[in-house]
């Protein structure tokens, strides 16, 4: 079932088509909505209108809701959606991939190559991170090129922890996974037992003080220019900032919140994504 509702209107029929027997009841934006970007955590703002879709598995309990909704006043439109694999359609596109010569990251469900290169496995479970998206991979190649052997590193805003994990396969002697989403700690626990890594999976409260050699943030520039204090009082002197999930007109910005405690020694692109390496005097 699908059915264009306002945002005043969305939660409440969200919750009565659930209570009348839907499987799922999902939100999204019309074709011509504008995108909105960085919303402030823990805040879900919406559209001023939406595309409610439904999943049935029963006609009488979608006839029933498609009579709720025209009670409303409001013109539903019911088709037959035929049987899909979603667990597979999620996992189509993700494949084993190199790491700069120096890694494997290969998905859960995924054969490993025949290699002697360590190899990291990534279940993503609800949290973002599989090493996929152009900001995840500039920072995994950051990893790669430098000598991790020995270092402390924090992994901020960790999502799957896969930044964190790569650091510790390449020798990182402590890793700090922090993120403030539940689901992406539980995510980043279950992969560190995955691949029987030490790392540890926190919430950015309970972080403890004290100063490691590396702090990668792959989040968006909102936050990472909010965060600036609280990631410089974490990293050591001479220790290296990987800033990501920045596009090129974004990076100038981002860089003068860490200035002058830190500057710009490296910028990499991969299409408008930007990954910024600051190291602190």
């Amino acid at each position: 079932m699908r059915v264009t509702v306002t945002a005043e209107q969305a939660w409440a029929l969200s919750d009565t088509l659930e209570s009348l027997g839907a499987l799922s009841v999902a939100l999204e934006p019309l074709e011509d909505s504008a995108p909105q970007l960085e919303p402030a955590p823990g805040t879900t703002p919406l559209w001023s209108e939406l595309e409610l879709s439904a999943l049935f598995t029963a006609s009488d309990k979608a006839g029933q809701a498609m009579r709720e909704l025209r009670s409303e006043g409001l013109d539903p439109m019911l088709a037959e959606c035929p049987e899909r694999d979603w667990l597979a359609m999620g996992r189509a596109g993700l494949e084993p991939f190199e790491v700069g010569g120096r890694l494997w990251v290969v998905p859960e469900w995924c054969d490993a190559p025949g290699t002697s290169l360590p190899v990291v496995r990534i279940a993503p479970g609800l949290a973002f991170g599989t090493g996929s998206h152009p900001t995840t991979a500039l920072c995994l190649e950051w990893l790669a090129r430098h000598e991790l052997a020995g270092k402390r590193i924090i992994d901020y805003g960790a999502g799957s922890g896969i930044l964190g994990l790569a650091a510790a396969r390449l020798g990182a002697a402590e890793v700090i996974a922090v993120d403030n989403e539940p689901q992406a700690l539980v995510a980043a626990r279950a992969n560190a037992e995955l691949n029987g890594l030490d790392v540890t999976a926190v919430a950015p409260g309970e972080l403890a003080a004290g100063k490691v050699d590396v702090i990668v943030a792959n989040i968006l520039a909102r936050p990472l220019v909010s965060l600036a204090p609280v990631l410089l009082g974490h990293l050591g002197p001479g220790g290296y900032l990987v800033l990501s999930g920045v596009t090129r007109d974004q990076a100038d910005v981002v860089a003068a919140a860490y200035a002058p405690a830190a500057r710009v020694m490296d910028t990499r692109h991969r299409g408008d994504w930007v990954c910024m390496e600051l190291r602190r005097d």
